[in-house]
């Protein structure tokens, strides 16, 4: 009888362990700023637009998901495609989160910044110069 109470009392503290450490889990979030998505050419006018979010999320079991040049893609076209007209994003701020739970893995992708059109042609520096009454 004292067998069974010591093998049952190993039995749950084994499970509350195995709970816990399925249970158990963290996140980590780090980011980056930068200039713009695509290049201006020189002498364009640039407009800014608005502002844009767009947020992509993949997972993946025993590793964490890789991220593809086609998801960094993607997340931009979906920013892009927010605002008519737009053709690049400035001062974009890209955040990425992972999560892991045991041998969970989500990472979340958003890149947030400012829609901008953009005419090429000359730049008009006359207008600028009485806007700012230079």
């Amino acid at each position: 009888m004292k067998t069974l109470n010591r093998v049952s009392k190993y039995c749950i503290i084994i499970g509350v362990l195995v709970v816990f450490f399925l249970l158990s889990g963290c996140s980590m979030k780090f980011g980056t700023v930068g200039e713009k998505t695509h290049f201006a050419y020189p002498n364009s006018n640039v407009q800014p637009i608005g502002h844009v979010q767009s947020m992509i999320t993949k997972t993946g079991f025993f590793f964490p998901p890789l991220v593809t040049g086609e998801d960094v893609r993607t997340l931009i076209d979906q920013a892009l495609s927010q605002k008519a007209g737009a053709d690049f994003v400035i001062n974009p701020q890209v955040d990425t989160k992972i999560t892991t739970l045991f041998i969970y893995y989500e990472l979340t992708m958003t890149l947030s910044g400012t829609a901008a059109s953009m005419e090429i042609g000359r730049q008009e520096l006359q207008e600028n110069l009485k806007k700012f009454a230079y």
